[in-house]
Protein backbone atom coordinates (compact mmCIF):
# COMPACT_ATOMS: atom_id res chain seq x y z
CA UNK A 1 0.00 0.00 0.00
CA UNK A 2 2.72 2.39 1.14
CA UNK A 3 4.81 1.42 -1.80
CA UNK A 4 1.61 1.86 -4.39
CA UNK A 5 1.05 5.35 -2.72
CA UNK A 6 5.08 6.43 -3.39
CA UNK A 7 4.68 4.97 -6.76
CA UNK A 8 1.49 7.13 -7.78
CA UNK A 9 3.10 10.30 -6.29
CA UNK A 10 6.45 9.81 -8.13
CA UNK A 11 4.63 9.33 -11.48
CA UNK A 12 2.59 12.20 -10.70
CA UNK A 13 5.57 14.34 -10.27
CA UNK A 14 6.88 13.02 -13.44
CA UNK A 15 3.95 13.93 -14.81
CA UNK A 16 3.88 17.45 -13.37
CA UNK A 17 7.69 17.66 -14.63
CA UNK A 18 6.57 17.03 -18.13
CA UNK A 19 3.74 18.85 -18.15
CA UNK A 20 5.71 22.18 -16.93
CA UNK A 21 8.37 21.23 -19.66
CA UNK A 22 5.35 21.11 -22.12
CA UNK A 23 4.41 24.72 -20.95
CA UNK A 24 8.03 25.77 -21.74
CA UNK A 25 8.66 24.48 -24.96
CA UNK A 26 5.00 25.79 -25.27
CA UNK A 27 5.93 29.34 -24.17
CA UNK A 28 8.65 29.22 -26.32
CA UNK A 29 7.52 28.20 -29.66
CA UNK A 30 4.35 31.36 -29.31
CA UNK A 31 7.73 33.41 -28.93
CA UNK A 32 9.11 31.92 -31.66
CA UNK A 33 6.11 32.10 -33.91
CA UNK A 34 5.80 35.95 -32.25
CA UNK A 35 9.12 36.65 -33.86
CA UNK A 36 8.36 35.04 -37.06
CA UNK A 37 5.14 36.85 -37.10
CA UNK A 38 6.92 40.04 -36.52
CA UNK A 39 9.62 38.86 -39.39
CA UNK A 40 7.11 38.42 -41.72
CA UNK A 41 5.06 41.75 -41.32
CA UNK A 42 8.15 43.57 -41.73
CA UNK A 43 9.14 41.51 -45.01
CA UNK A 44 6.03 42.21 -46.36
CA UNK A 45 6.68 45.67 -45.63
CA UNK A 46 10.07 45.81 -47.85
CA UNK A 47 8.26 43.69 -50.24
CA UNK A 48 5.50 46.33 -50.75
CA UNK A 49 8.25 49.08 -50.35
CA UNK A 50 10.56 47.46 -53.04
CA UNK A 51 7.42 46.85 -55.22
CA UNK A 52 6.62 50.59 -55.48
CA UNK A 53 9.94 51.71 -56.10
CA UNK A 54 10.67 49.26 -59.01
CA UNK A 55 7.19 50.66 -60.62
CA UNK A 56 9.14 54.44 -60.07
CA UNK A 57 12.18 53.43 -61.37
CA UNK A 58 10.44 51.47 -64.39
CA UNK A 59 7.89 55.17 -64.89
CA UNK A 60 11.57 57.02 -64.86
CA UNK A 61 13.20 54.93 -66.88
CA UNK A 62 10.10 55.30 -69.84
CA UNK A 63 10.95 58.99 -69.27
CA UNK A 64 13.78 58.85 -69.78
CA UNK A 65 13.79 56.49 -72.86
CA UNK A 66 11.24 58.91 -73.87
CA UNK A 67 13.23 62.36 -73.59
CA UNK A 68 16.29 60.32 -75.02
CA UNK A 69 14.29 59.97 -78.21
CA UNK A 70 12.89 63.40 -78.51
CA UNK A 71 16.88 64.77 -77.54
CA UNK A 72 17.48 62.08 -80.46
CA UNK A 73 14.98 63.65 -82.95
CA UNK A 74 15.67 67.05 -82.13
CA UNK A 75 19.75 66.22 -82.14
CA UNK A 76 18.57 64.58 -86.13
CA UNK A 77 16.70 67.92 -87.12
CA UNK A 78 19.27 69.69 -86.25
CA UNK A 79 22.06 67.89 -87.91
CA UNK A 80 19.46 68.34 -91.11
CA UNK A 81 19.55 71.82 -90.53
CA UNK A 82 23.36 72.21 -90.21
CA UNK A 83 23.76 70.11 -93.20
CA UNK A 84 21.88 72.49 -95.28
CA UNK A 85 23.27 75.19 -93.48
CA UNK A 86 27.05 73.89 -94.46
CA UNK A 87 26.10 73.43 -98.35
CA UNK A 88 24.27 77.03 -98.23
CA UNK A 89 27.92 78.28 -96.42
CA UNK A 90 29.88 76.25 -99.06
CA UNK A 91 28.10 77.84 -102.11
CA UNK A 92 28.03 81.43 -100.46
CA UNK A 93 31.90 80.56 -99.92
CA UNK A 94 32.11 79.84 -103.33
CA UNK A 95 30.86 83.31 -104.48
CA UNK A 96 32.28 85.20 -102.10
CA UNK A 97 35.90 83.72 -102.90
CA UNK A 98 35.15 84.70 -106.92
CA UNK A 99 33.67 88.01 -105.58
CA UNK A 100 36.90 88.44 -103.81
CA UNK A 101 38.83 87.61 -106.79
CA UNK A 102 37.36 90.04 -108.86
CA UNK A 103 37.81 92.79 -106.01
CA UNK A 104 41.27 92.10 -105.77
CA UNK A 105 41.60 92.60 -109.67
CA UNK A 106 39.71 95.96 -109.19
CA UNK A 107 41.74 97.11 -106.33
CA UNK A 108 45.04 96.60 -108.05
CA UNK A 109 43.73 98.52 -110.71
CA UNK A 110 42.59 101.20 -108.33
CA UNK A 111 45.96 100.77 -106.66
CA UNK A 112 47.79 101.90 -109.62
CA UNK A 113 45.40 104.55 -110.52
CA UNK A 114 45.55 106.06 -107.08
CA UNK A 115 49.63 105.77 -107.30
CA UNK A 116 49.76 107.29 -110.42
CA UNK A 117 47.20 110.23 -109.74
CA UNK A 118 49.36 110.69 -106.15
CA UNK A 119 52.68 110.80 -108.77
CA UNK A 120 50.99 113.32 -110.57
CA UNK A 121 49.90 115.78 -107.36
CA UNK A 122 53.18 115.32 -106.27
CA UNK A 123 54.62 116.46 -109.92
CA UNK A 124 52.46 119.68 -109.52
CA UNK A 125 54.12 121.09 -106.59
CA UNK A 126 51.01 119.76 -104.57
CA UNK A 127 53.07 119.78 -101.46
CA UNK A 128 53.21 123.91 -101.79
CA UNK A 129 49.75 124.03 -102.47
CA UNK A 130 48.66 121.96 -99.19
CA UNK A 131 50.87 124.10 -96.99
CA UNK A 132 49.12 127.41 -98.38
CA UNK A 133 45.79 126.07 -98.05
CA UNK A 134 46.72 125.17 -94.37
CA UNK A 135 48.23 128.40 -93.83
CA UNK A 136 45.14 129.89 -94.72
CA UNK A 137 42.75 127.57 -92.78
CA UNK A 138 45.16 128.79 -89.87
CA UNK A 139 44.95 132.42 -90.35
CA UNK A 140 40.76 131.72 -91.03
CA UNK A 141 40.31 130.05 -87.84
CA UNK A 142 42.73 132.91 -86.00
CA UNK A 143 40.83 135.58 -87.13
CA UNK A 144 37.40 133.83 -86.14
CA UNK A 145 38.90 133.15 -82.40
CA UNK A 146 40.08 137.18 -82.38
CA UNK A 147 36.13 137.66 -83.32
CA UNK A 148 34.29 135.64 -80.75
CA UNK A 149 36.91 137.12 -78.36
CA UNK A 150 36.08 140.94 -79.42
CA UNK A 151 32.37 139.85 -79.14
CA UNK A 152 32.55 138.53 -75.51
CA UNK A 153 35.01 142.18 -75.00
CA UNK A 154 31.31 143.74 -76.39
CA UNK A 155 29.10 141.62 -74.08
CA UNK A 156 31.18 142.60 -71.42
CA UNK A 157 31.61 146.47 -71.78
CA UNK A 158 27.77 146.36 -72.69
CA UNK A 159 27.51 144.67 -68.98
CA UNK A 160 29.64 147.79 -67.58
CA UNK A 161 27.10 149.93 -69.07
CA UNK A 162 24.22 148.59 -67.68
CA UNK A 163 26.16 148.72 -64.43
CA UNK A 164 26.84 152.56 -64.29
CA UNK A 165 23.47 153.33 -65.33
CA UNK A 166 22.50 151.31 -62.45
CA UNK A 167 24.90 152.95 -60.34
CA UNK A 168 23.88 156.20 -61.41
CA UNK A 169 19.88 155.29 -60.87
CA UNK A 170 20.94 154.50 -57.06
CA UNK A 171 22.78 158.13 -56.88
CA UNK A 172 19.83 159.50 -57.70
CA UNK A 173 17.71 157.87 -55.27
CA UNK A 174 20.16 159.07 -52.77
CA UNK A 175 20.48 162.42 -54.01
CA UNK A 176 16.58 162.73 -53.16
CA UNK A 177 17.36 160.67 -49.88
CA UNK A 178 20.01 163.62 -48.85
CA UNK A 179 17.99 166.65 -49.57
CA UNK A 180 17.89 168.13 -46.06
CA UNK A 181 21.41 168.33 -45.89
CA UNK A 182 23.26 171.28 -47.16
CA UNK A 183 23.25 172.26 -51.54
CA UNK A 184 26.76 173.27 -51.87
CA UNK A 185 27.50 170.18 -50.69
CA UNK A 186 25.29 167.86 -52.70
CA UNK A 187 25.89 170.00 -55.51
CA UNK A 188 29.70 169.39 -55.95
CA UNK A 189 29.23 165.63 -55.03
CA UNK A 190 26.74 165.22 -57.72
CA UNK A 191 28.99 167.34 -59.96
CA UNK A 192 32.24 165.24 -59.49
CA UNK A 193 29.99 161.83 -59.53
CA UNK A 194 28.11 163.40 -63.30
CA UNK A 195 31.55 164.21 -64.49
CA UNK A 196 33.17 160.94 -63.12
CA UNK A 197 30.27 159.04 -65.19
CA UNK A 198 30.72 161.32 -68.69
CA UNK A 199 34.62 160.19 -68.18
CA UNK A 200 33.82 156.75 -67.86
CA UNK A 201 30.87 156.93 -70.60
CA UNK A 202 33.05 158.82 -72.81
CA UNK A 203 35.81 155.64 -72.66
CA UNK A 204 33.83 153.39 -73.50
CA UNK A 205 32.14 154.88 -76.00
CA UNK A 206 35.85 155.46 -77.45
CA UNK A 207 36.53 151.60 -76.57
CA UNK A 208 33.46 150.62 -78.20
CA UNK A 209 34.70 152.76 -81.77
CA UNK A 210 37.66 151.01 -81.71
CA UNK A 211 36.44 147.71 -80.97
CA UNK A 212 33.89 148.44 -84.21
CA UNK A 213 37.13 149.47 -86.09
CA UNK A 214 38.53 146.55 -85.32
CA UNK A 215 35.70 144.22 -86.16
CA UNK A 216 35.13 145.67 -89.44
CA UNK A 217 39.26 145.20 -90.06
CA UNK A 218 38.83 141.64 -89.63
CA UNK A 219 35.52 140.90 -91.18
CA UNK A 220 37.50 142.90 -94.15
CA UNK A 221 40.50 140.59 -93.76
CA UNK A 222 38.41 137.39 -93.44
CA UNK A 223 36.27 137.85 -96.69
CA UNK A 224 39.90 138.61 -98.17
CA UNK A 225 41.29 135.51 -97.02
CA UNK A 226 38.24 134.14 -98.06
CA UNK A 227 38.67 134.86 -101.90
CA UNK A 228 42.16 133.67 -101.18
CA UNK A 229 41.02 130.69 -100.00
CA UNK A 230 39.00 130.06 -102.90
CA UNK A 231 41.42 130.98 -105.37
CA UNK A 232 43.75 128.37 -104.28
CA UNK A 233 40.88 125.65 -103.65
CA UNK A 234 40.00 126.53 -107.85
CA UNK A 235 43.59 126.09 -108.53
CA UNK A 236 43.74 123.10 -106.80
CA UNK A 237 40.24 121.59 -108.67
CA UNK A 238 42.24 122.70 -111.86
CA UNK A 239 45.70 120.61 -110.83
CA UNK A 240 43.61 117.23 -109.62
CA UNK A 241 41.76 117.90 -113.12
CA UNK A 242 44.79 117.92 -114.83
CA UNK A 243 46.24 114.79 -112.51
CA UNK A 244 43.22 112.80 -113.70
CA UNK A 245 44.11 113.62 -117.54
CA UNK A 246 47.38 112.71 -116.91
CA UNK A 247 46.17 109.62 -114.86
CA UNK A 248 43.89 108.44 -117.53
CA UNK A 249 46.80 109.31 -120.30
CA UNK A 250 49.01 106.92 -118.69
CA UNK A 251 46.46 104.08 -118.02
CA UNK A 252 45.85 104.42 -122.13
CA UNK A 253 50.06 103.91 -122.64
CA UNK A 254 49.56 101.23 -120.24
CA UNK A 255 46.51 99.34 -122.16
CA UNK A 256 48.11 100.09 -125.48
CA UNK A 257 51.71 98.85 -124.14
CA UNK A 258 49.57 95.12 -123.18
CA UNK A 259 48.11 95.33 -126.50
CA UNK A 260 51.31 95.54 -128.39
CA UNK A 261 53.21 92.83 -125.93
CA UNK A 262 50.18 90.41 -126.53
CA UNK A 263 50.06 91.12 -130.24
CA UNK A 264 53.94 90.47 -130.10
CA UNK A 265 53.18 86.93 -128.57
CA UNK A 266 50.42 86.15 -131.13
CA UNK A 267 52.72 86.90 -133.98
CA UNK A 268 55.95 85.01 -132.32
CA UNK A 269 53.43 81.45 -131.79
CA UNK A 270 52.02 81.74 -134.94
CA UNK A 271 55.86 81.95 -136.61
CA UNK A 272 56.73 78.93 -134.70
CA UNK A 273 53.75 77.07 -135.46
CA UNK A 274 52.87 76.71 -131.85
CA UNK A 275 48.88 77.32 -132.03
CA UNK A 276 47.20 74.34 -132.61
CA UNK A 277 43.45 73.94 -132.68
CA UNK A 278 43.60 72.22 -129.42
CA UNK A 279 45.07 75.60 -128.30
CA UNK A 280 42.84 77.74 -130.47
CA UNK A 281 39.71 76.33 -128.89
CA UNK A 282 40.88 76.37 -125.05
CA UNK A 283 41.58 79.87 -125.76
CA UNK A 284 38.69 80.14 -127.55
CA UNK A 285 37.09 78.91 -124.20
CA UNK A 286 38.63 80.93 -121.76
CA UNK A 287 37.58 83.90 -123.71
CA UNK A 288 34.16 83.02 -123.62
CA UNK A 289 33.57 82.33 -120.08
CA UNK A 290 35.72 85.48 -118.58
CA UNK A 291 33.16 87.42 -121.22
CA UNK A 292 30.33 86.04 -119.84
CA UNK A 293 31.61 86.57 -116.45
CA UNK A 294 32.10 90.09 -117.54
CA UNK A 295 28.19 90.44 -118.36
CA UNK A 296 27.17 88.64 -115.28
CA UNK A 297 29.32 91.37 -112.86
CA UNK A 298 28.19 94.26 -114.92
CA UNK A 299 24.75 92.63 -114.38
CA UNK A 300 25.51 92.99 -110.36
CA UNK A 301 26.80 96.15 -110.68
CA UNK A 302 23.76 97.66 -112.83
CA UNK A 303 21.45 96.04 -109.72
CA UNK A 304 24.03 97.67 -107.10
CA UNK A 305 24.59 100.95 -108.73
CA UNK A 306 20.97 102.37 -110.08
CA UNK A 307 22.56 105.55 -110.71
CA UNK A 308 25.03 104.26 -112.89
CA UNK A 309 22.70 101.98 -115.15
CA UNK A 310 23.10 103.63 -118.27
CA UNK A 311 26.50 103.47 -118.25
CA UNK A 312 27.02 99.71 -117.27
CA UNK A 313 23.64 98.81 -119.44
CA UNK A 314 25.73 100.18 -122.50
CA UNK A 315 28.49 98.12 -121.61
CA UNK A 316 27.09 94.97 -120.72
CA UNK A 317 24.73 95.11 -124.38
CA UNK A 318 28.35 95.47 -126.11
CA UNK A 319 29.76 92.58 -124.50
CA UNK A 320 26.28 90.41 -124.80
CA UNK A 321 26.41 90.85 -128.46
CA UNK A 322 30.11 89.40 -128.73
CA UNK A 323 29.39 86.41 -126.47
CA UNK A 324 26.38 85.77 -128.94
CA UNK A 325 28.66 86.39 -132.18
CA UNK A 326 31.73 84.41 -130.55
CA UNK A 327 28.72 81.29 -129.86
CA UNK A 328 26.86 81.72 -133.39
CA UNK A 329 31.01 81.52 -135.07
CA UNK A 330 31.34 78.30 -132.87
CA UNK A 331 31.13 75.94 -136.10
CA UNK A 332 34.26 76.51 -137.35
CA UNK A 333 36.79 76.42 -134.81
CA UNK A 334 40.27 77.02 -136.21
CA UNK A 335 38.73 79.95 -137.62
CA UNK A 336 36.65 81.30 -134.59
CA UNK A 337 40.68 80.04 -132.73
CA UNK A 338 42.47 81.96 -135.06
CA UNK A 339 40.22 85.43 -134.91
CA UNK A 340 39.93 85.17 -130.92
CA UNK A 341 43.69 85.79 -131.20
CA UNK A 342 43.34 88.66 -133.38
CA UNK A 343 40.89 90.17 -131.30
CA UNK A 344 42.49 89.44 -127.74
CA UNK A 345 44.16 93.31 -127.54
CA UNK A 346 40.79 94.31 -128.08
CA UNK A 347 39.19 92.45 -124.97
CA UNK A 348 41.83 93.84 -123.44
CA UNK A 349 41.10 97.04 -123.70
CA UNK A 350 37.69 96.75 -122.70
CA UNK A 351 38.80 94.98 -119.05
CA UNK A 352 41.20 98.14 -118.24
CA UNK A 353 39.25 101.04 -120.27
Amino acid sequence: MTHATSARRSNDLTKTGDVERHKKELNEVERSLNEIRNDTTKLSTLIVKERGSGESMQQEHKVAIKKYEASLNDAERELIELEGRLEMMKEERGRLCDAIMEAEKQMMLWDKKIQLAQEARDSVDGEEVRSEVGSLRNEIHRMEVRLQQLIKECEKKCLQMERLVACREVNLVKGEAMKTRSETVIKKTMMREVTELKRRIKERNKEADNFDKEMKQLQEEQERLNEKFESERRRVRKLQEHSQQLDQQLQQAFVDTLVGQHKIKNFQQQQQSKTTSTTLQVEYRKKLDRMQSIVRVLNKLTNEFPEASADLRKVMLTYGSKCRSFQKSSSNRYAVGSRLLTDEPNSFKDNFG
